[in-house]
């Protein structure tokens, strides 16, 4: 009776709903997230639904790290995932098995048919630290953009960190205007185009 008061209690604090959080471990009918600075193991099944952009898939793809959004309910007196989106994907090339994708975590909805930016420009980067980056077109000559906290950072078609950025490296920038009228890169892509 015991036992059964302190799992029902245990079961009142826990968020039902939706929860947030990176994947810590990961059983055959169970998996761990930690949400709100806690683990929270809730079990899933054939009918628990999981996607990672927009696309079905099985719990052999999930690994420990991937940032979940579980939308979780009570069945059978505990935890039970209903479905599993897996937000954002690792910095560095997929494993076996996983398709590279360029999706952002928290992304626009309109990103994908209307990017946001109305400049772009292609050059030599001169300079770059964590507030600018300066390129040197062909044309224009210096030019100077402001980097935000979600500039987006695309090295030979994987998504990448700010910090695998190199000046000599030639660059293509999609940027726009911010109400200070000052360029902001929205996006900073680079990388060798492979011949057949």
């Amino acid at each position: 009776m015991l036992l059964l008061l302190l799992t029902l209690a245990q079961m009142m604090q826990m968020k039902m709903g939706i929860v947030r959080g990176p994947l810590l471990a990961i059983e055959k009918t169970a998996l761990t997230v930690e949400a709100e600075g806690k683990p929270v193991r809730c079990r899933y099944d054939a009918r628990t639904w999981m996607e990672r952009d927009g696309q079905r898939i099985a719990a052999a793809a999930l690994v420990p790290g991937d940032r979940l959004e579980m939308v979780t309910d009570l069945k059978d007196a505990g935890c039970y995932v209903r479905t599993i989106h897996v937000l954002d994907i690792p910095s560095q090339a997929p494993g076996p098995g996983r398709r590279p994708s360029m999706k952002r975590e928290y992304s626009s909805p309109t990103e994908q048919f209307a990017p946001r930016g109305d400049i772009t420009a292609t050059g030599l980067v001169t300079d770059i630290d964590d507030k600018w980056l300066t390129i040197r077109t062909r044309n224009d000559g210096p030019k100077k953009f402001l980097l935000r906290h979600d500039t987006r950072y695309v090295g030979d078609g994987f998504r990448v960190d700010h910090d695998t950025l190199r000046a000599g490296k030639r660059v293509f920038v999609r940027a726009g205007h911010n109400f200070e009228g000052v360029i902001e890169a929205y996006q900073v892509i680079w990388g060798e185009i492979m011949k057949p």
